[in-house]
């Protein structure tokens, strides 16, 4: 549990300090921001749950492709790799977002990195299921 107050603490404090954001949202307006900003986000049996996350950093992103490292905390609240994906970009692009398909009930944590590796922001998410039987 105090790894995971303490990841928050990172979260939130790098958000504060770079004003870099991820932010998620389960519908996209015209304006490629977040219409939809529910508490909780569930897995439609069959189907999983189809979430957005946009990007809203404070200087051009300055690369033609970044990389979404995606973990899940397991049990003692560590973080587990699972995958990355990687979005093509333009680079005096500001503001963009990705489509994400989770199809497992837990904690997920994504860090967003540019072509150099460099750390742009990160978030966590919790996705519940919502299956009725």
């Amino acid at each position: 549990m105090n790894k995971f107050l303490l990841l928050l603490f990172f979260t939130f404090y790098g958000t504060l300090l770079y004003g870099q954001t991820m932010t998620f949202c389960t519908r996209i307006t015209k304006e490629d921001q977040c219409a939809e900003k529910p508490k909780h986000y569930y897995i439609e049996y069959g189907k999983g749950a189809y979430i957005y996350a946009v990007i809203n950093l404070l200087e051009e992103v300055n690369c033609v492709k970044v990389y979404y490292k995606i973990y899940y905390l397991d049990k003692y609240n560590e973080e587990v790799y699972m995958t990355t994906l990687s979005q093509d970009v333009l680079p005096k692009w500001k503001s963009f977002w990705k489509q994400f398909i989770f199809t497992q009930e837990m904690n997920y944590k994504i860090y967003l990195y540019d072509e150099n590796d460099k750390l742009l922001t990160s978030n966590a998410i919790f996705v519940e299921a919502d299956y009725e039987y």
